[in-house]
């Protein structure tokens, strides 16, 4: 057993002392590689490559927080409902909202303000992002203005009040002179005297001068009579 135990004694001591034969054999091979020049070259391809992963790394992430710092994604604003206000109204919601607005269109609709909003793009109650400009139409205080048609020394009665009706003009009054019954001869506009081709508010009220000795009451009649118009 004294003999056993001797022999493993003497086989670890040998491939101890092999093994550090052998490392110092690498240590001196190393140490021959890495002259100081091949040092300094290791350490200048390691930061190069330190930097290029850090660039690969931290460009894409600061550039993605940049955007959505930029785009401030994620955050949106639900768009205020501005139909029936004024555009000073709209205005003042807009900027507490930190919205913007821009005015695409004016036209005009009975029954509602000057400048108020009829109608807004995005609609109500979608959502935008901050500083999102609404477009805004609104309304004008100026009637749209229509040509007289030509029923001036051109037509009967009947045919010139639904020609007129047709181009949103109303005739509430029926004035008479000497002449051919129920023909045409002139159209008043608050008391001016029109033509064929002369532009008048849409909408607005006429009075009709014809040929002829209708009787009042029956001419009356026929104005006020609304079906006659549809």
């Amino acid at each position: 057993m004294r003999k056993q135990s001797n022999r493993e004694s003497d086989f670890w001591k040998k491939t101890k002392k092999a093994a550090s034969v052998k490392w110092k054999h690498f240590k001196r091979k190393v140490s021959k590689f890495f002259t100081p020049k091949r040092k300094k070259n290791l350490l200048i391809i390691s930061c190069n490559l330190l930097a290029m992963l850090a660039v690969a790394f931290l460009v894409p992430y600061l550039t993605l927080n940049w955007i959505d710092d930029y785009t401030k994604h994620g955050e949106v604003i639900e768009v205020p409902d501005l139909s029936g206000k004024t555009l000073a109204e709209a205005e003042k919601i807009l900027a507490g909202e930190k919205l913007g607005y821009t005015v695409i269109e004016k036209k005009f609709k009975e029954g509602h303000k000057k400048n108020e909003v009829l109608e807004q793009y995005p609609r109500a109650r979608k959502y935008v992002k901050e500083g999102r400009k609404i477009a805004l139409v609104l309304n004008t205080a100026e009637r749209p203005k229509y040509m007289i048609p030509d029923v001036i020394d051109g037509s009967s009665y009947r045919q010139a009040v639904h020609r007129l009706a047709g181009e949103g003009f109303v005739v509430n009054k029926v004035d008479t002179i000497s002449g051919e019954r129920d023909w045409v001869y002139g159209l008043k506009y608050n008391g001016q005297e029109l033509s064929n081709g002369m532009l008048v508010p849409r909408g607005a009220e006429l009075t009709i001068v014809i040929g002829g000795a209708m009787e009042k009451d029956t001419i009356n009649e026929i104005v006020i009579d609304h079906s006659y118009f549809e």
